[in-house]
C-alpha cells in the first residue's frame, strides 16, 4: 500500500493560496464561457453591422462583474474566518494518505474517505482536494515528506476511482 505524508504551516498566504486554486478551479468554466459569449457577440455585430446587437454583450459583463464582487466579498470572508480561527497563530497541518485521508490539525484528526473527494484541483504549489459538505484539504507539493505530488494525485484519482466503482455495485 501506498503512503503519503504532506506537512506545512497553515499561514494567512496558505490560506488565500487554497481559496485561490479553489476559486479558480471551481469557476474557470464560467469565465471561459463568458469570454467566448462576448467574443461571439462581436464578431456577429460586427459581421452583420449591427451595433445594437452589443447590447446583449452586457449580459456576460454584468453576470462576470457580479462574479468578481463575490470574488471579492468570499475572499474577505475567508480570510475573516481564518483571523477568528487561527488568529496570531499559524498550526502545522499534516496530512497522511494511506486507507483512507487523515487530515490532522493540532485541535483534532479528521478521517477521508476516498469516495467522499468530489474533486481533485492542482494549481502552482497546491493540491486541492474538495470534499463532501464542501470542506477542503489542502496538501502543499513542497510539504511532501513521504511521496511525491505526481505519485500522490495518481494515488488519490485511482483510489477515488475504485471507491466510487464499489459503492456503485454495492447499491445494484
Amino acid at each position: 500500500m501506498e503512503h503519503f505524508v504532506n506537512v506545512y504551516a497553515y499561514t494567512p498566504s496558505a490560506a488565500a493560496d487554497a481559496w485561490r486554486v479553489w476559486w479558480q478551479t471551481r469557476f474557470r468554466t464560467f469565465y471561459i464561457t463568458a469570454g467566448i459569449f462576448i467574443a461571439v457577440i462581436i464578431a456577429i455585430s460586427w459581421i452583420l453591422w449591427q451595433p445594437l446587437y452589443i447590447i446583449y454583450e452586457t449580459f456576460p459583463v454584468i453576470a462576470i462583474i457580479f462574479m468578481e464582487r463575490n470574488r471579492r466579498k468570499l475572499r474577505r470572508d475567508a480570510e475573516e474566518e481564518y483571523n477568528r480561527n487561527f488568529k496570531d497563530e499559524s498550526p502545522t497541518i499534516r496530512v497522511e494518505i494511506g486507507e483512507n485521508i487523515s487530515l490532522i490539525t493540532p485541535k483534532n484528526i479528521e478521517r477521508i474517505s476516498f469516495g467522499d473527494i468530489e474533486h481533485i484541483g492542482s494549481r502552482d504549489e497546491i493540491i486541492l482536494l474538495t470534499v463532501s459538505g464542501s470542506r477542503l484539504v489542502v496538501l502543499k507539493k513542497d510539504g511532501f515528506l513521504d511521496g511525491t505530488p505526481e505519485a500522490c494525485m495518481a494515488y488519490i484519482r485511482r483510489r477515488r476511482r475504485e471507491e466510487r466503482r464499489n459503492n456503485t455495485r454495492k447499491k445494484h
